[in-house]
């Protein structure tokens, strides 16, 4: 019932699909657009290095143009990109958290939910690599193989999607797109284009690690090998692998970790649903949460209030500009000395 449904509401809705499709397809012809003609150039011949002085030896074996790193970081980037805001609206609607709450409360399965709202983006995660390599490969005509860049975007492509699930439902409707936009351009930044793995490894803790965490890591890695092993025959592209921290064996655990990163996230988007419920430990956590820090603030505000009042009394009182409540002072002591005298006198005389 669920899956036939779901199916409904997609049929209902084509002009989304269409339109992320499109999205798709422009981000692949501004790639292509950008590296247009721009190839990879090895390192000089080794007659040529060896004319180079000693402490530019390590330079002049770098490539001289390498734009498989930019193409290996950039098209993560923008897919990565277009699916996340793609799924954003798969749980974290208010339309459809109504729709689950209700549904959820009736009797119906969060799994099976779950479980159907991940089959009816199947079509969106198989066709998008298809529309974004028929503009991109036509531009940029890379050596390697259409079916292994294939498959690498789609894994790339189904791993984007659970984060987005999972953002969609633990932020708030309002700021989703936004920690969807900024989680994935993390992704990004850590992913060992700039800075480099090797960089990375001396910096501070926990730079030489954190890289393990983005699914971008691993498939620029595969993107990169794909294309670059292509070159191997006219170039040594030792080089160029040493710079990036890169071993042409691990192209197959690159690409086996980036499903095993959606599927986790997936897990977590599947947990994340029974936060939505008014009467779980994570409601009730968090509505306690909230009345302590709004206690908090009001006792916050009080002792501000008390200590506000508390110095302008201290300046009512011993400010020599404003003495009116000193001189009131004294007149009422000396009034009370006055009577005490005329009272001693009085009992003097008696």
């Amino acid at each position: 019932m669920c899956l036939k449904r779901v199916f409904i509401l997609r049929l209902r809705d084509m002009t989304s699909f269409f339109l992320d499709n499109m999205l798709i397809y422009l981000a692949g012809l501004c790639l292509g657009l950008i590296f247009f003609q721009d190839y990879y150039i090895g390192p000089p011949p080794k007659e040529v290095i060896q004319q180079c002085p000693g402490d530019m030896i390590q330079v002049c074996k770098l490539p001289l143009n390498d734009p498989l790193i930019n193409i290996a970081s950039l098209v993560p980037l923008s897919l990565g990109l277009c699916a996340s805001m793609a799924s954003l609206h798969t749980f974290g609607s208010l339309q459809e958290q109504v729709v689950y709450l209700r549904e959820s409360k009736s009797g119906l399965s969060t799994l099976a939910y779950f479980l159907s709202k991940n089959i009816e983006h199947i079509p969106n995660i198989v066709i998008a690599p298809i529309v974004f390599l028929s503009i991109f490969f036509t531009l940029y005509s890379p050596r390697g193989s259409i079916y292994d860049y294939y498959y690498i975007l789609l894994l790339m492509h189904f791993t984007a999607y659970g984060i987005g699930y999972f953002i969609s439902i633990v932020t708030k409707h309002e700021l989703s797109q936004i920690a969807g936009v900024v989680l994935i351009l993390i992704f990004q930044l850590i992913a060992g284009a700039k800075p480099t793995l090797p960089q990375m490894k001396e910096m501070f803790f926990p730079m030489p690690y954190i890289s393990y965490l983005s699914y971008i890591r691993y498939g620029q890695e595969a993107l990169y090998l794909n294309e670059i092993i292509w070159y191997s025959q006219v170039y040594d592209i030792n080089s160029g692998l040493k710079l990036f921290g890169y071993n042409l064996n691990d192209y197959l655990w690159c690409v086996l970790v980036v499903p095993v990163i959606g599927i986790l996230f997936r897990i977590f988007a599947y947990f994340s649903l029974f936060t939505l419920h008014d009467d779980s430990y994570y409601c009730i956590f968090v509505n306690w949460l909230t009345d302590m820090v709004g206690h908090f603030r009001r006792m916050k505000r009080l002792m501000r209030w008390i200590k506000s009042g508390l110095n302008r009394l201290k300046q009512l009182l011993f400010n020599n500009n404003n003495s009116s409540l000193i001189n009131y002072y004294n007149d009422e002591k000396m009034e009370r000395s006055i009577k005490e005298e005329e009272e001693g006198k009085g009992l003097l005389l008696k």
